[in-house]
């Protein structure tokens, strides 16, 4: 009989799903509603697979202060393990981040608890019999400055394998610092890690990995979805993913050249997304092949805004209500014109990389960190701010020409 167990990490099960407008209040609702659908299907997996315990590292909430409704529904859902005699261990990260007194439900006893950012080790007994330590630690703050990966012990050499628990980000950050090279040195046979919201294998063996988010809530999280099943093979294990998300984010093209007219458009993106069930499906389109005369009625911003509504409800309908346009690309094969502003190109990147320093962004943010219910909404921490600002680099380039660009091409 064989060791076997799961990891997951960054469910945020009380998140909802961004990026994608201002949508219908149905599919608001449904969903929402993934967010709880997929933990249950997480628990059946487990029970169907059979397996000896579940890693769930860090951030299995989007915030620290989670709404009765929602602890309570998570500890249903742990107590059907208990049911079947699958252990869970359970690590608090940098998003919900644990303050005990913030919870009104007693955790079942066949959850293990880490609860403390000092160093912990559990250590539990297979269904084989094989015993297994488990070292990991929670975040009681929102940030974690120190390197936690010194501070493992070295592999306990009693057991049968020692897992490493870990909710961080590589390199010398505030997410608690960790260092592929020390884990590696540490002898454990598996490090389950949390954070990155990208499925990655950091080391192939000893398998060192990241999940990636459970629930790919934003178009950044696409790649994600799965849990890693892990089963024992001798002395090595062994992993794979298993989906279980039933939402997608999508990018699609859309080939416009034989369109001359707004029904022709509607026409083929209706065929295109026309289904009858299925997973939820967040879509970006491409529009490919424009023709100039195409293309020149989308130049006007406004008019772009009323072409994304329009495919939106019309491509709603035409997936029952399972598809959303979230964006729409409209990228001619030819350049417009356009406004020159009277600054370089450096010198607007400038402007705008000085405001990736923290304390210029916290500034910039002040009205909403004022209030300390905004703020733990907005939650915005180093990667979400450096998406913010490369968006908006991006909208500023497709948008301006810049004195170095117009110098150029009158040359």
């Amino acid at each position: 009989m064989t060791m076997k167990f799961m990891h997951v990490a960054d469910l945020h099960l009380d998140q909802s799903f961004e990026g994608l407008g201002k949508i219908p209040y149905s599919l608001a609702t449904n969903l929402l509603k993934q967010n709880q659908q997929t933990m249950v299907k997480l628990v059946d997996e487990a029970i169907r697979h059979d397996i000896d315990f579940l890693l769930m590292v860090g951030d299995t909430f989007h915030q620290p202060r989670i709404t009765i409704q929602t602890q309570n529904f998570f500890i249903q859902q742990l107590k059907r393990l208990e049911q079947q005699q699958i252990k869970v261990i359970l690590s608090f990260g940098n998003h919900d981040y644990y303050q005990a007194h913030r919870y009104w439900f007693d955790f079942p006893k066949n959850v293990y608890l880490f609860d403390s950012e000092e160093i912990q080790t559990v250590t539990l007994e297979t269904q084989a019999g094989e015993t297994v330590a488990i070292t990991g630690f929670s975040y009681e703050h929102r940030w974690l400055t120190e390197s936690m990966t010194l501070k493992y012990p070295q592999r306990e050499s009693t057991v049968d394998y020692h897992i490493g628990f870990f909710h961080g980000q590589v390199g010398e950050n505030q997410y608690a610092s960790f260092s592929p090279m020390t884990a590696a040195q540490k002898g454990y046979d598996y490090w389950a890690l949390g954070h990155i919201h990208q499925p990655q294998i950091v080391q192939e063996q000893p398998p060192i990995i990241y999940a990636g988010s459970l629930i790919p809530h934003t178009q950044k999280e696409k790649d994600s979805g799965a849990y890693v099943l892990v089963t024992s093979d001798g002395n090595q294990l062994l992993y794979e993913w298993h989906h279980v998300a039933n939402v997608a984010w999508l990018q699609e093209q859309l080939d416009v050249k034989q369109v001359d007219n707004m029904q022709s458009l509607i026409n083929h993106s209706r065929q295109l997304f026309k289904r009858e069930g299925g997973d939820y499906q967040l879509v970006k389109v491409k529009l490919e092949n424009m023709s100039e005369k195409f293309a020149s009625l989308l130049e006007d911003t406004t008019q772009k805004k009323e072409l994304l509504y329009l495919l939106q409800n019309e491509i709603f309908e035409a997936s029952n209500q399972k598809t959303w346009l979230y964006a729409l690309e409209t990228q001619p094969d030819f350049e417009f014109e356009r406004f020159a502003l009277p600054i370089t190109q450096t010198k607007a990147a400038n402007l705008l990389a000085a405001y990736q320093e923290s304390e210029r962004f916290q500034e910039l943010m002040g009205d909403l960190y004022k209030n300390a219910t905004s703020a733990q909404l907005v939650a915005i921490d180093d990667v979400k701010q450096a998406e913010l600002i490369a968006h908006a680099n991006s909208v500023f380039n497709e948008s301006f020409a810049f004195r170095d660009e117009v110098t150029r091409h009158e040359n």
